[in-house]
């Protein structure tokens, strides 16, 4: 799983040619940290194939 760090990251996303799975989230989310465990075992289970990346909502309101 990558943690999106720029704005230049989500450029290079949409233009990805594998599908993306965005989890757009915070830190100071209950459901979003119990989220996390789940997406990176996914992440690894479909290496390759699907990208799942998280997104940090109050570093990137603008994109959120």
């Amino acid at each position: 799983m990558q943690e999106m760090q720029s704005e230049k990251d989500w450029e290079a996303m949409m233009e990805s040619d594998v599908p993306i799975i965005l989890q757009a989230s915070a830190d100071w989310c209950g459901p979003c940290r119990m989220l996390k465990p789940m997406m990176k075992t996914a992440s690894a289970d479909f290496e390759g194939k699907v990208q799942y990346v998280l997104m940090d909502v109050d570093k990137f309101p603008q994109i959120s």
